[in-house]
């Protein structure tokens, strides 16, 4: 591995760990939940799989809790 590919996956790991940090403390506030995060950062371009890796779960859980959030929100704006 040369040093190039080591420093990106080092980067790469140091964001990771800033966007898990950031959702916990948001999520903590009461701010936001999870499922949304997970939306959020699926529009700014991550894929599930990416999600999943972040956040030490599966891409299905990563799909289905985004997909139940969309569908709520969905809902939420027929209401209005």
């Amino acid at each position: 591995m040369s040093n190039k590919e080591y420093d990106l996956e080092d980067v790469v790991m140091r964001l990771d760990a800033i966007v898990y940090f950031l959702s916990e403390q948001c999520q903590e506030q009461g701010e936001i939940f999870k499922p949304e995060i997970f939306a959020k950062l699926k529009e700014l371009g991550l894929k599930d799989s990416e999600i999943a890796k972040i956040f030490g779960s599966t891409r299905g859980s990563i799909s289905s809790q985004i997909a139940r959030f969309n569908a709520e929100k969905g809902k939420k704006a027929v209401k209005k």
